[in-house]
């Protein structure tokens, strides 16, 4: 049982370490926890995107409008100019974008936002 004294007193280091400096190269002999690591259902399931390279962290990258629209007619997708921009600034307004640049996500998300309203 902790005293009243002990209140604002420290026991142990915490498991995940925000005070030591993030390594960009990292060794397999590093067992410190950054708290970068994936979830165990992460790691159990992994999505279809992962097990062909691609992270969370692509999908949030902000791009331009040229590059947004270039992605998604690599693969497969077309779109006519005005439904493109309306996509598009639907997208801008998800992600809170400053700028003229849109995640995938969000874009996504647009998506699917004009398709139920179709």
């Amino acid at each position: 049982m902790r005293r009243p004294q002990d209140e604002h007193r420290s026991f142990g280091v915490p498991t995940v370490r925000t005070d030591l400096p993030y390594k960009i190269w990292r060794s397999v002999a590093d067992y410190q926890n950054y708290g970068d690591e994936p979830e165990a259902v992460d790691l159990m399931y992994p999505a279809t995107a992962a097990e062909i390279g691609i992270s969370e962290n692509d999908f949030q990258l902000l791009r331009d409008r040229d590059t947004v629209r270039r992605l998604f007619e690599s693969i497969g997708m077309t779109f006519k100019q005005g439904k493109f921009n309306a996509i598009y600034n639907k997208a801008k307004e998800i992600c809170d974008s400053k700028d003229d640049r849109v995640s995938v996500r969000s874009f996504l998300q647009a998506q699917q936002v004009f398709q139920g309203v179709e």
